[in-house]
C-alpha cells in the first residue's frame, strides 16, 4: 500500500491492523492501552500527524509474499487486490480493512510468519475475525507461508491455506459499545 493511501486510512478510522488493540480494550478496558495504541488513536483523531513507520524484514517479506501469490494466482482466479472494505459509524470515523485478496465474498489474508499456521491463527485471531464485521464478507481464508531469509525464495509447496470460521464471541467483543466510548474519550482529549 502506498504511503498516501496508508496515511488516509490511518486518519479515517480503525482498520484490520487495529483489531488486536480493539479486542484487547474490549476484554480489559481502556487501562490496557499501550503508548503505541494511544499514538495510533491520536493519529486517527487528528491530534498527531501520521508518520510512516520503517519497514522491517518481516513486513517486507509479507509484501513480497503477497506479490508472489498474486503472480501465482493471476491466471487461476479473478480477484481484487487490497480491496478496501468500510463501515461508516456515527462517531465521525470509519471501520475498515484492506483484504489482501478478495473473491466473491471471500477474503484471502496472507501471512508470512516464523510461526506455525495454528500459532499464526491465534496471533491474528482478532484481525481475521475483523473481516466478518463487513456484510459483503462471507468467508475468510488464511494463506500462510513460513518466514524466509534473504537467501531463500517463496515456494508454492510451502503455502498452506485454511478457512477461518466466524467466531461470534470474538466479533461481539470487537463490537462492544465501550469501544465507541474509547474513541469518544480520545477524541475529546487535547493530547496523550
Amino acid at each position: 500500500m502506498e504511503t498516501n493511501e496508508l496515511k488516509r486510512t490511518r486518519e479515517m478510522g480503525l482498520g484490520g491492523s487495529d483489531a488486536a488493540m480493539v479486542y484487547k480494550v474490549g476484554l480489559y478496558g481502556l487501562q490496557s492501552l499501550t503508548n503505541t495504541d494511544k499514538e495510533r488513536l491520536a493519529v486517527m483523531t487528528g491530534q498527531k500527524e501520521f508518520v510512516p513507520s520503517f519497514m522491517n524484514q518481516a513486513m517486507e517479506n509479507g509484501h513480497l509474499f503477497e506479490d508472489f501469490l498474486e503472480f501465482y494466482l493471476k491466471d487461476k482466479m479473478i480477484y481484487e487486490k487490497e480491496k478496501l472494505l468500510t463501515l461508516k459509524t456515527n462517531l465521525n470515523f470509519s471501520i475498515f480493512a484492506h483484504a489482501d485478496f478478495f473473491t466473491s465474498g471471500t477474503v484471502h489474508e496472507c501471512k508470512c510468519t516464523k510461526n506455525s499456521i495454528n500459532k499464526t491463527i491465534e496471533n491474528y485471531k482478532a484481525q481475521l475475525q475483523w473481516y466478518y464485521l463487513f456484510d459483503e464478507v462471507k468467508n475468510v481464508n488464511l494463506i500462510h507461508h513460513p518466514q524466509i531469509n534473504e537467501n531463500e525464495q517463496f515456494s508454492v509447496e510451502n503455502i498452506t491455506g485454511i478457512s477461518i470460521k466466524k467466531n461470534n464471541k470474538i466479533i461481539d467483543i470487537l463490537k462492544r459499545k465501550n469501544l465507541r466510548k474509547m474513541i469518544c474519550c480520545f477524541t475529546r482529549r487535547k493530547q496523550f
